[in-house]
C-alpha cells in the first residue's frame, strides 16, 4: 500500500487517496473460467485458473451485471492507418490507470504506486504473479528491458520524449525487486502519471510496459549476433528496423504472435485482409466480483473498410456491437436513429471535451519566407476568420448544432473565456477585406484574387485528411467560397493523416486542419498544443521550428517573447507538484493564445453519439471521448458481454 512522505504535498495526497481506492483483492476462492478455456485445463493444454491468475487479481466491478462468457465484438476501421480506434478501445492495460467513475488515478498492472512530495520519484510495485499470455512470468524484468535495451538505445529511441523527460535528461529506473521498480527525474515532473495512465504512452510511443524481454530477446544483436541476417531474412533493412516493424505503436497490430497484457491476443493482424481479429488471453489477471476471470467476450473482429458509408450499412445490417469513432457524424445521425429497430442497437452519448469541430493551422514557420511572413500577421489571420460565415458551416454541415467558437476551453472549463471563444467569429466580409487592404494587398488578379508584395496570387493549401473526419472536406469547401469573396485563393490538398502528419514535421507544409481537442480540463493540460506553439505529435505543428525549441530539438529557431512566456509556463506547469501553480501556469497559456490568436476555429462541437448492438451489456449510457486517453478503453472492455437480442 502507498506511503506518503512526512512532507505530504497534494499531489502525495492525491496519490495516496487514487491507490487507497476500493480494490480488493479475490477471496481466495474458487475462480470460474470460459468453457473454452476450462476444455483446454481440462485436457492438460493449460494450468488450472487460479494458478493463472495473479495473488491479487485486479477485481473489477461490472456496469450494470455480472456477465457471461462468449460472443465477439464486432466494429469496423478506416483506412489502413486507423490504429487509434485499437489504443482507444482494446489495449488499455497500462501500469495505473484512470477510474471509469471517478476519473482518479488507480493501480493496473502494478498493485500499488507512490511519488515523493516533489514530483521527482515515482514507485510501482507489480502484482504478485502476472503473466504474459503464453504463461511466462511478467517481471520487472521485462520492464528493465525496455529501459536498458529500447529507451536508452538510441538506435531504438533517438530521443527520449517529452512525458519521459526534464530539462536535465531523461528519466531514470531502478529495479529494486522482481515486483518493484522506482522511476526518476532530476527536476519535478507534476503531469508524470496522468501521462503515465493516458495515450502519452501507447499511441505515438509504444508502452513502456509491454516489451516482453523472453520474446524480443532474439530480435537485438547484444542477445543474438545473428540479429541482423535475421531481420534481413525478415524483410527488414535492419535489426532496428526489424525490431520496429514488430514493436512500433502501430506494426505491433502488423505481426500476430508477440505476447501480451491485453485482454485479447491479436490472431488476424492490421493488413490487407482487412480484419482485425483476436481471442481472450488466457492468463489475463482480473476477475469480476464473482471470481469469474475476465475477460467475458471470446475476442474482438474489426472491419476494414475503405469508406465510411460502408460503416453505416453495417450498423443498418446489424453488424456492429459498438462504435463512435467515424461512424457517429452528424451527417449519419439521423440515418441511424431511423434504423435502430432493423439494425438491433440504440445510440448512445459520447460527449466531448473537443473545443472546435475543425482548427485551420496556417505554417507561422513557413519554408517560404514571403509566406511565414504573412501568415505570422495576426492581421491577416484575423482577416481570414472574419472572412468564414461560420453560422452557414454549421447550419449546413454541422445540421445547425454547435456555435462559432474560436480555440478556446469550453464553457465548463476553469479556463473558459467567452471573449477569446467569440473574438473574431462574426462573419464580416466587410471588415476583412478592409484589414488586407490596410496590409497592402490591393493589387487583384483578373480572377478577383490579391496579389502579394512579390506580385504573386495568395493562396492558402490546406491539407486536409481523408482518413478521419468526412465533414471536414464539406467545410473547406465552403470556406473557399467565402475566402474567393475577400480575395484570397484557398487550393484543398486532400491527403492521409499520416503523409499530413510527416510532411508537418518536415515543416513542408503550407496549412493543413485538424480537431480542436483541449477543451477540458482533464485532456487541456495533457494536450495544450491548440494554444501555443510547441506540439510533438505532429497533429498541430503549426510552427516547427519554435517547437523544436522549446523541445530542444533542430532545425530550430528562437521564438518571439511572447512565445516564450507560453514556454517558460509550460515548463513551470510540467516542473511543478502543486495543481494551483500548474493552474496558474496553463492560465498565462491561455491568455498567451488569446493575444496571439495562432490559429482560426470554425465552432463548438455538440456531443457526440455512438452506436451500440442491442445484445451488448455493461457498456455506460454516456462515454466522454477524451482525446489523450482511451476513453472506451477505460470502461474495462473486458467487462462487456454479449446476450439476447
Amino acid at each position: 500500500m502507498l506511503k506518503v512522505t512526512n512532507s505530504t504535498s497534494v499531489l502525495a495526497l492525491a496519490v495516496a487517496a487514487f491507490a487507497l481506492f476500493g480494490l480488493t483483492a479475490a477471496e481466495a476462492a474458487n475462480f470460474n473460467e470460459a468453457p473454452a478455456l476450462a476444455a483446454k485445463v481440462k485436457a492438460g493444454a493449460l494450468p488450472a485458473v487460479d494458478e493463472r491468475l495473479p495473488e491479487n487479481p485486479m477485481v473489477v466491478t461490472p456496469e450494470e451485471s455480472v456477465g457471461q462468457y462468449g460472443g465477439t465484438w464486432r466494429a469496423t476501421m478506416l483506412g489502413a492507418s486507423d490504429h487509434w480506434w485499437l489504443i482507444k478501445t482494446v489495449s488499455y492495460e497500462p501500469l495505473i490507470r484512470f477510474d471509469p467513475k471517478t476519473g482518479k488515478l488507480i493501480p493496473n498492472l502494478a498493485e500499488s504506486f507512490e511519488a515523493n512530495d516533489t514530483a521527482t520519484e515515482f514507485k510501482f510495485t507489480l502484482r504478485d504473479g502476472l503473466r504474459w499470455s503464453d504463461g511466462e512470468p511478467y517481471t520487472v524484468d521485462d520492464i528493465m528491458f525496455w529501459y536498458e535495451d529500447v529507451f536508452t538505445n538510441r538506435e531504438l529511441t533517438p530521443a527520449a520524449p517529452g512525458w519521459l523527460s526534464t530539462a536535465s535528461g531523461p528519466a531514470e529506473l531502478e529495479k529494486i525487486d522482481d515486483r518493484s521498480f522506482v522511476i526518476r527525474f532530476k527536476e519535478p515532473n507534476g503531469l508524470f502519471l496522468r501521462k503515465l495512465a493516458s495515450n502519452s504512452n501507447i499511441g505515438e510511443v509504444a508502452s513502456i510496459h509491454l516489451f516482453p524481454r523472453h520474446y524480443l530477446e532474439k530480435l537485438l544483436p547484444k542477445y543474438n549476433p545473428n540479429a541482423d541476417a535475421d531481420a534481413k531474412a525478415a524483410g527488414a533493412s535492419s535489426w532496428a528496423e526489424h525490431f520496429g516493424n514488430i514493436t512500433g505503436p502501430l506494426s505491433r497490430w502488423r505481426t500476430a504472435g508477440m505476447p501480451t497484457m491485453l485482454p485479447w491476443m491479436l490472431t488476424s493482424p492490421y493488413d490487407d485482409r482487412g480484419l482485425v481479429a483476436s481471442e481472450r488471453n488466457p492468463y489475463y489477471f482480473k476477475v469480476d466480483t464473482e471470481n469469474n476471470q475476465l475477460p467475458y467476450l471470446d475476442g474482438y473482429e474489426f472491419r476494414v473498410v475503405q469508406d465510411p458509408e460502408a460503416m453505416v450499412l453495417r450498423a443498418i445490417a446489424g453488424e456492429i456491437d459498438l462504435q463512435d469513432r467515424t461512424i457517429g457524424t452528424l451527417k449519419n445521425k439521423a440515418v441511424l436513429f431511423d434504423n435502430q429497430e432493423k439494425g438491433n442497437y440504440h445510440l448512445f452519448d459520447v460527449p466531448t471535451p473537443d473545443h472546435n469541430q475543425m482548427i485551420i493551422y496556417l505554417n507561422l514557420n513557413n519554408a517560404d519566407q514571403a509566406k511565414r511572413e504573412l501568415y505570422q500577421s495576426k492581421d491577416f489571420r484575423v482577416a481570414l476568420s472574419h472572412g468564414i460565415d461560420r453560422q452557414e458551416i454549421i447550419d449546413l454541415v454541422y445540421f445547425g448544432q454547435g456555435e462559432p467558437w474560436q480555440a478556446a476551453p469550453r464553457p465548463d472549463s476553469v479556463h473558459y473565456d467567452e471573449e477569446m471563444a467569440k473574438q473574431y467569429t462574426e462573419y464580416d466580409p466587410e471588415k476583412a477585406n478592409a484589414i488586407l487592404d490596410e496590409l497592402g494587398f490591393t493589387e487583384r488578379d483578373s480572377s478577383g484574387y490579391r496579389l502579394d508584395k512579390s506580385g504573386n496570387r495568395i493562396q492558402v493549401f490546406l491539407e486536409v485528411p481523408t482518413d478521419f473526419r468526412p465533414d471536414w472536406t464539406d467545410v473547406v469547401e465552403l470556406i473557399k467560397a467565402q475566402w474567393e469573396q475577400i480575395g484570397v485563393d484557398l487550393q484543398i490538398r486532400p491527403l492521409g493523416r499520416a503523409l499530413i502528419r510527416s510532411r508537418a514535421l518536415a515543416n513542408e507544409h503550407d496549412a493543413f486542419v485538424f480537431i480542436g481537442n483541449g477543451g477540458l480540463d482533464t485532456d487541456l493540460y495533457l494536450e495544450a498544443n491548440n494554444f501555443f506553439p510547441a506540439d510533438d505529435t505532429g497533429y498541430r505543428t503549426f510552427a516547427l521550428l519554435w517547437s523544436n525549441d522549446f523541445h530542444g530539438l533542430s532545425p530550430s529557431e528562437e521564438p518571439p517573447a511572447s512565445v516564450k512566456v507560453q514556454f517558460d509556463a509550460r515548463k513551470k506547469l510540467l516542473s511543478a507538484a502543486d495543481p494551483a501553480v500548474q493552474q496558474e501556469a496553463m492560465q498565462t497559456i491561455i491568455d498567451g493564445a488569446k493575444d496571439a490568436f495562432y490559429t482560426i476555429g470554425i465552432a463548438l462541437p455538440a456531443p457526440g453519439y455512438g452506436v451500440v448492438g442491442n445484445a451488448m451489456h455493461n457498456v455506460p449510457s454516456a462515454i466522454v471521448n477524451y482525446g489523450p486517453i482511451p476513453y472506451i478503453g477505460v470502461t474495462n472492455p473486458e467487462q462487456f458481454y454479449k446476450a439476447g437480442n
